[in-house]
């Protein structure tokens, strides 16, 4: 893992170790959200992400091992101990939001609060303040049919956080949202996350399920890979990027991506560089660029032509993985290049050399981050 996993009883993380069984499809990971981390849970379909989801949330027993939150064991076969779903401390984000159509969305924030028997006149201030701090104060007394999906996936937020949850559960949480209210969220969803506190005072473990690298790199402090059932990879968003242990990690994560400020055509990131980008409908301000490691092309000397993007990096890492050569680049962007093994021949280059980068503007997607 890339944090130091503490001891089992030791009162700083959700964890889950053991296997649980749907028909014949097995899970089995050793799994640590420490409180106040995000961790992301990625997979191919079929994997057993869900699986997971359900089984923290209470829904799905594990077949052997044990689930705690911090001293409090929530799940252990062994033993007979199991807390039912309506006692654990959980906040969950689903796919689709699962907003009661016939109540306003203030009610629908305040209906954990009223199933945990909070007085109604209490729910409903709690219930007002949850959608101000999400920025959804406006749309307290629409139904769900009259939101948009930003508007309905700030209610489902503020439906979770309010419950002052020890473990909140994210399920895709922009997979249904346009372009502009994703850029939106994904910028102010961590900073809700950290604000929000547990009714111990601490803040939540959060583990959220997301297809979307962008997400990853904006939402992770780590990311665990689950495939086929079983873990095949954890670490800092950046740690898979650069070294994928598998064609998927390497399809998922090698996507770069840089965070900055986009001016029309002209994205500049903290440091100062520059990149010139494509047509792309994102609004100037915050924002984060993405970039294919095939697209990044490598030269032995600076090329001409219609590249707009070309700079001089030094090569900090080279590492094969499969039929792919992942070529780690340092200097004016930090990026990786993926070549083919020929193609890495015909530049002559090692570690340590410098060689000239280039990527078209084309090449470059762009995303509101504000």
């Amino acid at each position: 893992m890339g944090r130091r996993r503490a001891p089992w009883g030791q009162a700083v993380s959700l964890q889950l170790a053991g296997t649980i069984a749907v028909g014949g499809f097995v899970v089995a990971l050793d799994l640590t959200v420490e409180r106040g981390e995000t961790v992301a849970l990625v997979g191919p379909n079929g994997a057993g992400k869900t699986t997971v989801l359900q089984a923290i949330a209470g829904l799905q027993p594990l077949a052997s091992g044990r689930l705690t939150l911090d001293d409090d064991v929530w799940d252990d076969p062994a033993t007979g101990a199991f807390v039912a779903a309506r006692h654990r401390r959980i906040g969950v984000v689903p796919q689709r939001y699962l907003l009661f159509s016939h109540l306003s969305a203030l009610d629908n924030v305040a209906f954990g609060l009223r199933a945990r028997h909070t007085p109604k006149a209490d729910a409903a201030a709690l219930a007002a303040a949850a959608l101000d701090r999400v920025g959804a104060a406006e749309v307290a007394g629409r139904r769900p049919a009259q939101l948009s999906g930003g508007q309905a996936q700030r209610v489902a937020l503020a439906r979770a956080l309010v419950v002052a949850p020890s473990v909140v559960l994210l399920d895709e949480p922009f997979a249904a949202l346009d372009a502009s209210s994703r850029g939106s969220l994904r910028h102010d969803l961590p900073r809700w996350l950290d604000e929000g506190r547990g009714s111990d005072g601490r803040p939540a473990a959060r583990l959220v399920v997301t297809h979307d690298p962008v997400d990853t790199h904006a939402l992770a402090d780590r990311v665990v890979v689950l495939e086929d059932g079983r873990v095949t990879q954890s670490g800092a968003p950046g740690e898979l990027a650069s070294q994928p242990r598998s064609t998927y990690v390497a399809d998922l994560m090698g996507t770069n991506v840089l965070h900055g400020v986009l001016a029309g055509s002209t994205f500049t990131t903290a440091g100062g560089a520059q990149l010139v980008v494509g047509a792309h409908s994102a609004a100037d301000g915050p924002a984060l660029a993405s970039v294919r490691p095939a697209a990044v092309a490598l030269h032995a000397v600076r090329p001409e032509g219609s590249p707009r993007n070309v700079w001089a990096a030094a090569i900090t890492g080279i590492d094969r993985a499969n039929d792919r050569v992942r070529v780690r680049l340092g200097g004016r962007f930090d990026l990786v290049a993926e070549v083919t093994e020929a193609g890495l021949g015909a530049l002559g280059v090692a570690q340590g050399d410098e060689v000239w980068a280039s990527v078209k503007a084309s090449e470059i997607t762009v995303a509101s981050d504000a």
